[in-house]
């Protein structure tokens, strides 16, 4: 029930949004809110990179599960922050889906807070941070260019 999730159509093969999504530092080509994002370990299972977005704030992201050419589970954390999400490709005709799915887990333990907090604060943040990066990566796909820092607007927790 606490998750966010945001899947859409790209005019592109499984194998093009793969290579995208899976490059070597390439959250730098169409993330909008990623300052660096710098490989310690990659590609693969147990792969490390960090993500630091424009506000300064420096997350590690350690890839839990690998599956070539189809997506990737990671957990991504800052302090006491942590959130799971899951990146999973699906072809279709003349193009493929791309899904990801945010679960946080630093929430708070009261059912009624956490539950308000969500609903109402956390998950629109989340849904808004989603549709950033799907159109930083429909930009990106389309033109082959980098997106510039808060191409598709601010976010007030990554700007």
């Amino acid at each position: 029930m606490y998750f966010v999730q945001h899947r859409e159509r790209f005019e592109v093969s499984q194998a093009t949004l793969w290579a995208a999504i899976s490059e070597e530092g390439g959250l730098e080509n169409y993330h909008p809110f990623c300052r660096s994002n710098i490989s310690f370990s990659w590609p693969g299972p147990g792969s490390v990179d960090q993500l630091t977005y424009l506000n300064g704030r420096a997350f590690q992201r350690d890839i839990k599960h690998w599956r070539d050419g189809v997506g990737y589970d990671l957990v991504i954390r800052y302090k006491n922050l942590e959130t799971e999400v899951s990146w999973e490709i699906e072809s279709s005709d003349g193009g493929s889906y791309l899904r990801i799915k945010l679960v946080p887990r630093f929430l708070h333990r009261n059912p009624i807070i956490k539950f308000f907090v969500f609903s109402l604060y956390i998950r629109p943040q989340l849904k808004n941070y989603l549709r950033h990066i799907f159109a930083g990566l429909n930009f990106f796909l389309a033109n082959g260019r980098k997106v510039v820092p808060n191409q598709f607007g601010k976010h007030p927790w990554f700007s």
